[in-house]
């Protein structure tokens, strides 16, 4: 038995989709508090890159945001090894912030080897079950 963060959470988690021809290409969830609104997980079809469904999705949450009166957009952390996504977020133009990351057990280093990237790779692996079936019950 499990309780859905939104259900535990209401109002204060929200999934955002894109969609091309019907069918969902993109996804983000992300968490409302106080007059934040923080990105905590992204997943999208790499079918589809070239549509640029990741920059939608960025977008139209910022849009939404400052129109329902939030103040920041946080993106979350990025490792500074992984320059791609660290050049995705630079090109919002916000403040970049050094943060320090604590992992209890020690992350693995190569992605591959644990078969996840990014969040999924530091949180818990009930958390990861419970987002990644939701998520790609949506995604198909």
């Amino acid at each position: 038995y499990y309780v859905s963060f939104f259900e535990k959470l209401p109002g204060r988690v929200k999934l955002a989709i894109v969609e091309k021809d019907g069918k969902a290409i993109a996804g983000d969830i992300f968490f409302l508090y106080r007059d934040s609104v923080l990105l905590v997980l992204n997943v999208s079809d790499w079918r589809n890159r070239g549509c640029k469904p990741n920059d939608f999705m960025i977008w139209n949450i910022t849009d939404w945001a400052c129109r329902a009166g939030f103040k920041r957009l946080d993106h979350g952390p990025v490792p500074i090894e992984e320059k791609g996504l660290l050049h995705f977020k630079k090109k919002w133009g916000g403040e970049m912030v050094k943060v320090s990351r604590y992992y209890y057990p020690a992350v693995i280093k190569d992605a591959a080897k644990t078969g996840g990237s990014g969040l999924f790779r530091v949180m818990p692996m009930k958390i990861a079950g419970m987002i990644g079936s939701k998520v790609i019950k949506v995604l198909g």
